[in-house]
């Protein structure tokens, strides 16, 4: 048999790279466009899911106050005194710092004045809301000083997900990054500049590489401000938690507040503070 002419088999070779530029092409254009954002954020969320489970997080105590808490109080939210009774208890404990994520902008009589002696302990954050407007921005509890405020704003993707840390905001830092600056100032540890990239910040030998808009399985997000992508645990158990209720009481071993972070927050389902995550 003989050999095909050379002719033919260019001809044939340059149709089929043809065919595969031009297939490669329109898929990446449908990528950059953004239409496959919403399949590769879930395939993301997939392999997040997929990765083998940790143990809780032995540095951090959760104090959630729950629906029988809030029933036991009769209150939709802690009175200040009942807070300030609380953390009291939990500095007897020597935590290395507490985060207090609820809004203090307004008193919840009574016990306002024992609950500002609190909020000026200095291992203790308290929490802003950022906003354009006087409709959005919820002003940190009075008398705290700045260098103790984070705020607690999130970046909410399209699918309603949580998939991204915002650290720095308005020049100002999260309530999660001053939480674990205030810890690693302990270690010794500090925030600077990277000189790696100028932009970039810098906790002890690590670099926070901020997102960009085109990272991972986005494509135009919006990432102003310092955001990276959370690091989720697998089964979504990320510490001991207690409830308020069982602060009061007296009830936790010091050895599960000494020299941790503590938060506390509303975890009631009436709260209506919930969002999905991954």
């Amino acid at each position: 048999m003989g050999l095909p002419k050379l002719p033919g088999m260019l001809k044939s070779g340059l149709s089929i790279v043809g065919i595969g530029l031009l297939v490669t092409g329109v898929v990446e254009g449908f990528r950059l466009g953004g239409f496959y954002e919403s399949v590769e954020l879930r395939a993301y969320d997939w392999m997040l899911r997929r990765r083998s489970v940790k143990p809780v997080d032995p540095r951090i105590l959760v104090v959630g106050i729950n629906e029988t808490d809030l029933q036991a109080l009769k209150r939709v939210t802690p009175d200040d005194g009942t807070l300030a009774r609380a953390l009291g208890k939990l500095q007897a404990m020597g935590p290395r710092v507490i985060g207090v994520d609820l809004y203090r902008d307004l008193p919840q009589a009574p016990g306002t004045k024992a609950l500002q002696q609190a909020f000026g302990a200095d291992n203790l954050i308290a929490i802003t809301r950022l906003g354009v407007g006087v409709n959005e921005r919820v002003p940190p509890p009075p008398g705290v000083s700045e260098e103790r405020i984070g705020f607690n704003n999130l970046v909410i993707d399209y699918d309603s997900v949580v998939r991204r840390n915002l650290l720095v905001a308005e020049h100002t830092p999260s309530f999660s990054l001053s939480l674990a600056l205030q810890y690693l100032d302990r270690e010794k540890i500090t925030s600077e500049q990277s000189p790696v990239n100028p932009d970039w910040m810098r906790l002890g030998r690590t670099d926070l590489v901020p997102l960009r808009s085109t990272d991972g399985g986005y494509q135009k997000a919006d990432v102003a401000g310092y955001q990276m992508l959370l690091n989720y645990r697998a089964d979504g158990r990320i510490a001991r938690r207690v409830s308020l209720s069982q602060v009061l009481r007296g009830e936790l071993e010091a050895d599960w507040v000494k020299d941790k972070v503590v938060l506390i927050g509303n975890t009631a389902t009436s709260g209506k503070d919930f969002l999905y995550a991954i």
